[in-house]
């Protein structure tokens, strides 16, 4: 554990004791310079190191909670603990970053100072990089399904040229 912060081997201790473990009005978090949401993908990170599978569902849990009510550069700063601090197998975090890339980073990215961290984290982190273009690769439309209510795959059914507006459709046989 010498290499893990004590800040948050000591936020481990406290889930140990409490079954629990708080960051919302922690000093410290604001010394340590990290935010609610890279705070959680290193506990995330912790307990998958040492298997604790309890704290990792509740780490993950608490990253998906504040990711939904993130702002974009808190979230493109999460991206090195999401990607660096754990094996490329671990999927939890990494699935939730991307989804959440697909639907916000487009809108971001006209924020010049949000697309200078975006190519910062581009340079340092090519691993989300590389998701994130598989994802649309595989994936080349997500939207909101009506009837689950989440983001979803989705099929196009209709498309148009995007100079002159025409519909390109095949017609139906």
């Amino acid at each position: 554990m010498s290499e893990d912060s004590l800040f948050i081997v000591n936020k481990m201790i406290d889930y140990f004791n409490n079954g629990d473990y708080d960051v919302s009005a922690v000093p410290e978090i604001e010394e340590q310079n990290i935010s609610a949401l890279q705070f959680h993908a290193r506990m995330f990170s912790l307990a998958d190191k040492y298997a604790v599978d309890i704290l990792i569902s509740l780490s993950a849990a608490k990253y998906l909670d504040r990711l939904r009510n993130s702002e974009i550069v808190e979230f493109l700063r999460s991206i090195p603990a999401v990607y660096e601090l754990t094996p490329s197998y671990v999927r939890d975090l990494r699935d939730e970053a991307i989804k959440y890339a697909r639907i916000n980073l487009p809108q971001g990215l006209e924020n010049t100072p949000v697309r200078q961290i975006y190519e910062g984290i581009a340079g340092t982190t090519p691993e989300f990089i590389k998701e994130l273009l598989d994802s649309y690769m595989e994936t080349p439309m997500i939207g909101k399904c009506w009837d689950c209510g989440s983001y979803q795959a989705l099929q196009g059914v209709q498309s148009r040229c995007l100079q002159c507006g025409h519909d390109t459709t095949p017609p139906a046989c």
